[in-house]
């Protein structure tokens, strides 16, 4: 395993915390500013437990209808349930695992369903990499020092910014793909049964994330 040195001078771990938090910030900063496209639309879809047949049936007819009346396909339902959104899933989307729908359901009916709260489970998920990719590089390179500046470059990523205030998966499967690769590396230095059961424990998240959580464990394996 290679060592690196794991002093940080003074000034890299001011830039570091400076860019951190700079980068914290980001991902919360005007989250509710863009726009609220297709994708996160049919994400509030799932949040009010509605299919998309239910709403051409009860929209489409003809008449006029209030804003109001159309928020209630895009925020929480007291007649529809968690259940409600995982049978829409499995009806309509059923390349997509439930677990970041249930989870975004469950968010929406603590913190009410509008553009901001809906993509801050997004933004709150996304600091969780911080400490996961940390981890990853301690495992990889023994090395506070790389797994320092590696947390600074993903606090920087505009494109880490961009995913984290989006209201999709791409967050919680950030986390799931660090965990993954982690708590493999751990297993394989370990070899305990309780180190491959956590490995086991990530895939299994994985799968409930997204489906390609599998090319993930199929290339690790791989060069393994």
């Amino acid at each position: 395993m290679f060592k690196a040195e794991n002093h940080l001078p003074k000034e890299l771990r001011f830039f570091i915390v400076t860019v951190l938090v700079v980068g914290i910030v980001f991902r919360f900063i005007n989250i509710n500013k863009k726009d609220y496209w297709n994708d996160e639309i049919y994400t509030s879809l799932r949040i009010s437990g509605y299919t998309s047949r239910e709403v051409k049936q009860q929209v489409y007819t003809g008449r006029q209808i209030s804003v109001e009346e159309l928020l209630r396909y895009q925020s929480v339902n007291p007649d529809k349930s968690v259940i409600d959104t995982v049978k829409g899933l499995a009806k309509e989307e059923a390349q997509l695992p439930p677990l970041y729908f249930v989870m975004v359901r469950l968010w929406a009916q603590w913190l009410g369903s509008s553009v901001a709260m809906v993509r801050s489970l997004s933004a709150v998920m996304s600091l969780f990499a911080f400490p996961c990719l940390y981890w990853l590089c301690l495992e990889l390179f023994d090395s506070p020092m790389v797994g320092s500046v590696a947390v600074m470059l993903l606090a920087a990523s505009p494109f880490q910014v961009l995913y984290a205030q989006e209201a999709r998966m791409y967050s919680l499967w950030s986390i799931q793909v660090l965990l993954t690769s982690t708590a493999f590396l751990r297993a394989i230095r370990l070899n305990t049964k309780f180190s491959w059961g956590i490995y086991a424990a990530t895939i299994v998240l994985g799968l409930y994330t997204h489906l390609l959580s599998t090319l993930v464990i199929i290339i690790s394996h791989h060069y393994y």
